[in-house]
């Protein structure tokens, strides 16, 4: 997709990343130099997919994955700055005012006020008056809008406190204002369907068929429908009435939308198989050999100590390694495990040569995330590039089919439908190996661990899903499984020989000296992230800070 290349003119009025400074208006282009012509709305949206998917690694990339993944969720510990702000979030100390929360949402920011404007911009020509690509485009810059606003809904919003949101069309994007905090996340939510319902009558139902090569990661409807299931889980742990929309929505993405999954789990995380299939949604689009300046950068990186000695490789997530909890989610027999996980003495190519893992270095785990290291298995660097700054070919899935299928036997469950369930259940179990009957009339308990082991290192955010249990107020059995699986310790093996693929181990906390106070997760809380003092200061009253902070 043609979508990386931001002239100077469209960079212009990219906002900073301060919460305030992302609604500055005045930095707007004046409209009398810009958006004239299809290419211009074309240069546009391309320049908001470009920050969507890159910008400065502060969403898509170390920030969003950090949060959602190794911090909040207990299936991975890092080895940044042990001690600092790196570990609030995992002692659910937080603030407000981490570096990766602020950036996080600063993007989102961001991302509002472009889409915003592209939308503002395309209406003041009306609707009757676009061309078919303008047309696409409006679908588009919906289709954005309202993702992003999910994500800033589901992370910080709250039943008695929304997000802020405004609509460039709803008034004169010229006069700055600070938007509008809304009340209640719900009211948040019922803005993100609205956007998205506008979305999906403008745009193609599936990227592969309705899009040429150079156009591939454009919005379409299954996009869409993803979202609007998504959210409507989200809104469902305060409504849950909610969980009636997801099964059709579904089925929609599944027989209109032409999604299915791929045969077998592996082939999902590989460029030759992955790419462009049948189980992609939404991905980040890999490209190894489009320079980092004008392409988003993905963060997994492959490098080697001592291979010859020990096979040693960080990848994945470099210093983010997963935890002996994720592993021990995976029942024996489970496929799934062989492919996100390393563990000590499990072969693995590396540039066409065979090692075993071994962790030597860095944070200690006894364990590694394999689940992205399709790209540097082959001889030379046909799928990665040659300096090794982390480039691949690989598209990393955000939203994948197997995902929609598992919303919707939890919404089948939540609606007294279980062993309706069954059947969307048993084919994510059928293809991990686990059987294809597994389940008869399967428990919230069987989508909670089903979700941890098919999605795990992924962008569907296992801290998200167990927050949204957390608020349940009609699953109690939800809300108490994710209450223990926040509170418990991050444990890791510990090798008495770290560079010996025999050695002895022991199972400990991975932070025995100093601790994990994982247990002052309140759920009162920390099913929202704080908002940054400095903004909430900075907006006079009009942003209000969530409970407890």
């Amino acid at each position: 997709m043609k979508k990386y290349i931001v002239i100077a003119t469209v960079a212009l009025f990219c906002a900073c990343s301060d919460f305030v400074e992302n609604y500055d208006y005045e930095s707007i282009l004046p409209e009398g130099i810009f958006y004239k012509s299809d290419d211009d709305f074309i240069k546009a949206i391309d320049a908001v997919y470009y920050q969507l998917e890159n910008g400065d690694d502060d969403l898509f990339g170390r920030s969003y994955f950090w949060e959602s993944c190794v911090s909040g969720a207990g299936d991975m510990i890092h080895g940044t700055n042990r001690g600092t702000e790196y570990t609030r979030i995992d002692n659910f100390e937080m603030d407000g005012t981490e570096t990766k929360l602020k950036t996080t949402n600063g993007r989102i920011g961001q991302l509002l006020a472009l889409s915003n404007n592209v939308i503002y911009q395309l209406l003041k020509k009306g609707e009757n008056n676009l061309s078919p690509v303008c047309k696409r485009i409006l679908g588009e810059a919906y289709w954005i809008r309202g993702y992003v606003h999910f994500l800033s809904a589901y992370r910080m919003g709250r039943a008695d406190n929304g997000v802020p949101f405004d609509r460039y069309e709803d008034f004169n994007p010229y006069i700055y204002r600070i938007p509008e905090q809304r009340a209640t996340v719900m009211d948040n939510y019922a803005l993100i369907i609205e956007d998205l319902e506008k979305a999906v009558e403008l745009l193609p139902a599936y990227c592969v068929l309705d899009y040429d090569k150079n156009n591939y990661g454009r919005a379409t409807k299954t996009s869409v429908w993803a979202v609007m299931v998504k959210t409507y889980a989200y809104w469902a742990a305060h409504d849950k009435s909610k969980w009636e929309k997801i099964p059709a929505l579904v089925d929609k993405i599944e027989n209109e939308g032409r999604r299915a999954l791929l045969p077998e789990y592996a082939d999902v995380f590989t460029v030759e198989k992955g790419n462009w299939s049948s189980e992609e949604i939404f991905s980040l689009n890999g490209n190894s050999k489009v320079p980092t300046t004008n392409y988003f950068t993905i963060t997994f990186y492959a490098k080697t100590w001592n291979p010859s000695v020990n096979g040693c490789m960080q990848n994945g997530w470099g210093t983010y390694k997963p935890t002996l909890n994720v592993y021990k989610a995976f029942v024996d027999g489970d496929k799934r495990r062989k492919v996100a996980i390393l563990e000590y003495g499990d072969e693995f190519e590396l540039y066409g040569s065979t090692f075993q893992f071994t962790d030597p270095n860095d944070v200690e785990s006894g364990f590694m995330c394999g689940k992205y290291i399709d790209p540097y298995r082959y001889p030379g660097h046909q799928y990665t590039n040659n300096n090794l700054d982390g480039r691949t070919d690989l598209n990393v899935p955000v939203i994948r089919f197997a995902e929609m299928l598992l919303f919707k036997a939890e919404a089948l469950i939540e609606m007294g439908q279980a062993s309706q369930a069954a059947a969307p259940l048993n084919r994510i179990a059928e293809r991990a190996g686990l059987g294809a009957n597994r389940y008869s009339s399967p428990t919230i308990l069987d989508v909670m661990r089903e979700r941890r082991c098919e999605l795990t290192f992924e962008y569907a955010d296992r801290f998200g899903d167990l927050r949204r249990w957390v608020m349940s107020t009609y699953d109690q059995t939800a809300r108490n499984a994710a209450l223990a699986e926040l509170r418990e310790k991050k444990m890791i093996r510990k090798y008495v020989d770290r560079a010996n693929v025999d050695s002895e181990y022991t199972e400990v906390n991975c932070a025995q000296d100093d601790g994990y106070r994982r247990e002052q997760f309140n759920p009162d809380i920390h099913i929202a992230f704080p908002w940054n003092p400095d903004d909430v200061k900075t907006a006079g009253g009009k942003l209000k800070q969530n409970k407890g902070y």
